[in-house]
């Protein structure tokens, strides 16, 4: 990611182990990049908590509860979380689509 931000830019990042590195915080420094890190749980901003939260509800509402079922409910809600409805999701907390970051 470092090659396409400019010294200047904010990198918002989450708690991840990896984004916290002692590393991580002095070559985003070195190239004058200011990290900014999310609030421990903050699903308003983290787009993938609502794409996991749609699924979810999707397999609660037609999950017969026999073990079988499951992996196919599972394929059936990821089917309908379509590339779409996941860009929105991504725009709705405030990131730049896939479109747009290139």
């Amino acid at each position: 990611m470092l090659p396409r931000l400019r010294p200047g830019n904010v990198l918002v990042l989450d708690n991840l182990s990896a984004h916290r590195n002692k590393a991580v915080r002095h070559l985003c420094r070195r190239w004058g990049i200011r990290v900014v890190y999310l609030p421990r749980y903050s699903p308003r901003y983290n787009p993938i908590a609502k794409v996991w939260g749609g699924m979810k509800n999707r397999l609660r509402a037609g999950l017969d509860r026999a073990a079988h079922c499951f992996c196919y409910a599972v394929a059936g809600a990821r089917r309908k979380a379509s590339a779409f409805r996941i860009d929105n999701i991504f725009g709705n907390c405030g990131h730049l689509t896939p479109c747009e970051t290139f």
